[in-house]
């Protein structure tokens, strides 16, 4: 092709035909940088082709996330609920006791202090985008509302896990001075037992009691609420803006 444009450009100037050639030469530029523009078009086609592809990856594995979202939530906060109900029947149980023998008896064979921790949310994707600064090919609103929902999350995982580690310390407490009627329990022998329990401080026993009693309480009741919270937040998000 470019050999035929050449011998035209001699043919025309061994005739001395400028005129002629001038027009060719403006018409052969044109001709050049059409090719250009279109080559760039079709980069950019191209390019976009490959961020729209990418952008639905991301998109779909985000719902999947917001869909284990709220698979976990709602398996939590079913266990929460259960145990609360059971923590209250308990606590129920403890303030109907008539002398200091039968609360002893209660807690020493009904006490528990097991309970439902919350492993954490589904943001594999979003840190990863976020991480690779892929947040950008998202749409602008998404990206808003997806940059709020995950540092909700965030901060309720950290306020969890803290509240967490206050319940230990004060079920820590409570094992240490009386023994838990539990399986993994070291020592299982009824007479040993009994001179564990034997000659305990009451008002020691009721002290500990009441302050586990009241942070496992406190652990439901504001727990309960607020990751009730991000469900309906992630509810609203997959209806919104992934048709779930």
């Amino acid at each position: 092709m470019f050999r035929i444009f050449r011998s035209l450009r001699i043919s025309l100037l061994g005739h001395n035909k400028i005129g002629k050639y001038l027009k060719y030469a403006f018409g052969e530029v044109i001709l050049v940088v059409i090719g250009i523009l279109l080559a760039l078009q079709i980069n950019t086609w191209n390019e976009e082709r490959k961020i729209s592809k990418e952008r639905n990856q991301f998109m779909q594995s985000i719902k999947e996330d917001l869909i284990a979202d709220t698979l976990d939530l709602n398996e939590t906060l079913g266990q929460w609920n259960i145990q609360l109900a059971e923590l209250n029947t308990f606590k129920q149980q403890v303030n109907s006791t008539k002398t200091i023998d039968s609360l002893i008896f209660l807690v020493r064979y009904e006490f528990s202090p097991y309970f439902s921790s919350f492993s954490g949310f589904n943001d594999n994707t979003y840190r990863s985008m976020l991480n690779t600064g892929k947040l950008s090919i998202l749409h602008p609103e998404l990206r808003k509302v997806l940059q709020a929902h995950y540092h909700q999350q965030l901060d309720t995982k950290e306020w969890h896990d803290n509240q967490i580690e206050l319940y230990q310390t004060v079920v820590r407490t409570y094992t240490d001075q009386f023994p838990m009627n539990i399986d993994a329990k070291f020592i299982r022998n009824q007479a040993l037992e009994d001179i564990i329990w034997k000659d305990i401080n009451p008002r020691q026993l009721l002290l500990v009691l009441n302050s586990w009693g009241t942070r496992k309480s406190f652990y439901y009741q504001t727990h309960i609420p607020r990751f009730e919270d991000r469900l309906q937040e992630t509810a609203y998000i997959l209806k919104t803006y992934f048709n779930k």
